[in-house]
Parts: structure tokens; C-alpha cells; sequence
């Protein structure tokens, strides 16, 4: 949500507050980020930021197993499920349908840093991810 451009200049801030944190906030974060990889891998299985495109025939070919931008539009929404505690029953192919929407592949495919491309494929992840 802070995010509003510079990928280097927003991470490095951010890595800059997290040296601040006590060892139990970074317990905390670490604790809830292992919990978001392993409710992930149990709902998407072994490839869950892998890339798809949808050809003319509506058949998904897989691009790569693991995309940076697709990681982004999965981690945000189930760390947030994490954090309020929540589960979810969504199913891969439900995410892997993101792929057929215009602008989700679109932020995902290039200028991935661009605010809005950012902004656009974790809300998409949010739609169907909650």
C-alpha cells in the first residue's frame, strides 16, 4: 500500500525500518511469513508463482515456474489471511484464471515495478484470493 514508485529507494527504506524492529517483531514477521508459504503450498501446491498465458484456444501454457510479479499477487493476499487469522478454500486454477484478465497479465508481463501494474495485480489477487 506505501509502495509509490523506486522499487530500490521503497525496499531499501523499508529494509532501513526493519533493523529498528526487536527479535520479537522479526519473530513475529517470521513466524507469519512461514505460515502464509505453507498455507500457500497447501492451497496452490508446487508451483504457486508460476506464469501462465492463455492462448486463442484458451489453454494455459505454462511461461516460467516462478515469476517475482506473480509472487507479489499471491504472498500480499495470503499474508493478510494470515495476519486476521483467516482461512481460505480457493484453488489454483481460480488464481491461475487471473491469467485470462487483460490487465492482470499485463501486470505481470512487463514494466512490473510501475505503481499501478503493482496496485493492479494484488488487488486482482485479493478479488480471488479472501
Amino acid at each position: 500500500k506505501k509502495y509509490s514508485g523506486g522499487i530500490k529507494h521503497f525496499l531499501t527504506d523499508e529494509m532501513k525500518k526493519f533493523n529498528d524492529f526487536s527479535t520479537e517483531e522479526i519473530g513475529i514477521l517470521k513466524g507469519n511469513f512461514l505460515k502464509t508459504i505453507v498455507l500457500i503450498n497447501k492451497q496452490f501446491g508446487d508451483m504457486p508463482f508460476a506464469k501462465y498465458r492463455v492462448n486463442e484456444n484458451g489453454e494455459y501454457k505454462r511461461m516460467s515456474t516462478f515469476n517475482v510479479a506473480v509472487f507479489d499477487a499471491v504472498v500480499v493476499p495470503f499474508y493478510n489471511l494470515v495476519v486476521q487469522d483467516k482461512n481460505t478454500n480457493v484453488s489454483y486454477n481460480e488464481f491461475k484464471a487471473l491469467f485470462a484478465n487483460v490487465e492482470f497479465f499485463s501486470s505481470v508481463e512487463t514494466s512490473t515495478n510501475d505503481v499501478t501494474k503493482v496496485k493492479t495485480r494484488i488487488n486482482k489477487g485479493f478479488e480471488v484470493i479472501k
